[in-house]
Formats: C-alpha cells, sequence, structure tokens
C-alpha cells in the first residue's frame, strides 16, 4: 500500500522537513495498525527541508519491517518562492 502523507521520523531530524505534528501521530498510528496486521506500507512523504542552502538527496529508511519511508531530495526552494505568492482573501467569499 502506498500512503502519501507528510512524514519524518524524529531520528532524521537533522534535515529539519516540514511536518505537521498531529499529521505525525495520525501517520504513525495508521501505518502502526496497518504493519500490525501484515500490510506492507511505503510512504511517500513531500516534504522539503527548512534548512536554507542546504541540499539533502532522496533518503529511504525502514521503521520496520513493513513500513518504508521515502523522501525526496530538497534543498528548501519552497520558502523562498512561498513569500511571493500572494493569497485570496476568503473573508471576501460569500
Amino acid at each position: 500500500m502506498k500512503y502519501i502523507v507528510f512524514y519524518d521520523n524524529e531520528n532524521n531530524s537533522e534535515e529539519e522537513r516540514y511536518v505537521i505534528p498531529s499529521c505525525q501521530n495520525k501517520a504513525g498510528y495508521v501505518m502502526g495498525t496497518l504493519s500490525e496486521i501484515g500490510k506492507r506500507v511505503e510512504v511517500l512523504s513531500p516534504s522539503l527541508s527548512k534548512k536554507n542552502g542546504v541540499y539533502f538527496h532522496r533518503k529511504k529508511y525502514k521503521i520496520d519491517d513493513n513500513i518504508t519511508v521515502y523522501l525526496p531530495p530538497t534543498f528548501n526552494v519552497w520558502s523562498r518562492k512561498l513569500k511571493y505568492l500572494e493569497f485570496p482573501d476568503f473573508s471576501q467569499i460569500k
């Protein structure tokens, strides 16, 4: 089973990838439950790094025999580009 979620393991903290704590907890629960019933889970995480000017290669690591996490290569381009985006004022929508 493929599971796409913003996820990273606390053992990989040196890369400082963007993750949402509540999403981490829910993803951990879902992956753990699927693993317990014998399902293989491949986690595809689009999480990028918060560190400026540092490149990290793609990474693959196993949490247990049934859970494998794949992280993309990253060098924090999104945080620099996000400041130029204009977001609509949703309060004006009726």
